[in-house]
């Protein structure tokens, strides 16, 4: 009965809301001319972020809770690691990629011994790392990815383009070449595939592979009715300098023409007749159709790039660092937290900012009082409350009610640099943390403390 109730009344409805909100970003997309089209629409790109909309986010919303509640009321239903994709998935599209990174990553090591399950996770950590910029971070996930890619046969168009994206992010081009064919190889949807198409042809035309970038393009085009907007590539975007060659003037003209029939293409041997490369090019756009020298010949095969077992060499560890970060250690994914705990990371909307006192001879008037003025210069109005509970040897001052985990990451971002200034104890003798209501409802002994300290330590 709990697999029944879990799927019908709350997974396949949470799903259908993750695919219309998808595909409501695959409709509003407009491409730049000026970078590599991404491979994911994401929230950050201008025409996304114009799409998503109050009602959006609230649908993304109504997804958390129903994911939530599978997890928190359905326990022992086989839909629950289901609903920890849905949670990822949810905060990936309203753009909160600590969380989404949090619960992918939770997936894929928690529901390790189940491949697909451990590709997903691994894929959606990969790319929420890589949006807020730490490429360091997602590379040990990225080589985890492609080693599992090589035992599976299908659903492997997603993990490559992700792996495509990682080296677009370093300018690899070649690598993302061979990883973005193969997907394209895979099953995809229209739209993603006349995107991909056309970020191909980007790639080539990057490359100076003039007729493969014609191909792309040519083939993204035929799929336009299914794209919005792809882009004309601006003819003052090419360098006189690659006008030498007659045969790649002709390529890099026909990457001009959205409108080119399929079957036409500029000879070699009638752009020398007709002196195209002494002409300007927007007088040839406006006359080309006129021009007696110019002859319809059938576009010719190019030869197909076999992709071979073995991926490309170029280790995904060597990605560069940020210059700030050279001197700091790869982080490596974080230990998921036990299944059978009694503390979870389903999402709350209310949450506390903890700090715990080792010692409960400590008066913590005076701290109290630091807490209390720290929140009316940096939190006023925000209607925050400190409360003081005991138990054993412990105190614990806990800050709230925060309504979402972002709103008390912030203000933990905040107060954890001055906390030693409006803590007037030693600084061995607290620490902080934060937690859920519900969690920290459980928190009623020295025991339960540290076992929700070592989750803490393992989730966050």
């Amino acid at each position: 009965m709990q697999n029944l109730t879990a799927r019908y009344n709350y997974i396949y409805h949470a799903r259908v809301i993750i695919n219309e909100e998808k595909q409501i970003r695959e409709n509003s997309y407009s491409s730049n001319n000026q970078q590599i089209s991404p491979l994911y629409l994401t929230a950050g790109i201008q025409s996304i972020n114009a799409a998503i909309s109050t009602y959006s986010t609230e649908r993304l919303d109504q997804v958390i809770y129903k994911a939530g509640k599978v997890i928190s009321e359905k326990r022992y239903s086989k839909y629950i690691p289901e609903a920890y994709l849905l949670l990822a998935e949810a905060h990936y599209l309203k753009g909160n990629y600590f969380l989404s990174e949090e619960y992918f990553n939770y997936v894929s090591k928690t529901y390790g011994s189940n491949t697909g399950l451990r590709i997903k996770g691994l894929d959606g950590s990969a790319r929420s790392l890589m949006q807020r910029d730490k490429q360091n971070e997602a590379a040990p996930l990225l080589d985890s990815l492609k080693t599992k890619l090589q035992r599976i046969n299908k659903h492997k168009a997603t993990p490559l383009a992700t792996l495509a994206q990682s080296r677009i992010a370093v300018k690899d081009y070649q690598a993302a070449i061979i990883y973005l064919e193969a997907a394209l190889k895979e099953k995809t949807t229209p739209q993603q595939r006349s995107r991909w198409f056309y970020s191909l042809s980007q790639l080539y035309q990057a490359e100076n592979d003039y007729p493969r970038a014609l191909h792309y393009k040519t083939k993204a085009e035929k799929r336009r009715k299914n794209v919005i907007n792809l882009p004309v590539t601006p003819v003052a975007s090419v360098r006189r300098t690659e006008l030498k060659d007659p045969e790649e003037t002709a390529n890099i003209y026909n990457l001009t023409r959205l409108d080119l029939p399929e079957h036409e293409m500029i000879t070699d041997e009638n752009q020398k007749k007709s002196g195209l490369l002494g002409k300007n090019f927007n007088t040839v756009i406006e006359n080309h159709r006129k021009s007696k020298y110019f002859t319809y010949v059938q576009q010719p095969q190019l030869p197909e790039i076999t992709l071979q077992k073995v991926l490309p060499e170029t280790p995904l560890k060597a990605l560069p660092l940020p210059a700030e970060n050279k001197h700091n250690p790869v982080t490596t994914a974080k230990q998921p937290a036990v299944p059978d705990s009694i503390f979870h990371m389903t999402p709350s909307n209310s949450y506390y900012f903890v700090i715990v006192v080792n010692d409960a001879s400590i008066n913590l008037s005076s701290s109290r009082f630091g807490i209390g003025e720290f929140n009316r210069g940096s939190f006023a109005g925000k209607g925050l409350k400190h409360r003081l509970t005991e138990f054993d040897n412990e105190q614990l001052i806990y800050i709230g009610n925060f309504s979402n985990f972002e709103t008390v990451k912030k203000y933990a971002d905040g107060i954890r640099p001055q906390l030693q200034q409006i803590m007037k104890v030693p600084a061995t003798s607290h620490q902080s943390f934060i937690s859920s209501k519900e969690n920290f409802e459980k928190i009623n002994s020295k025991e339960d403390l540290n076992k929700y300290l070592e989750f803490y330590k393992n989730n966050f």
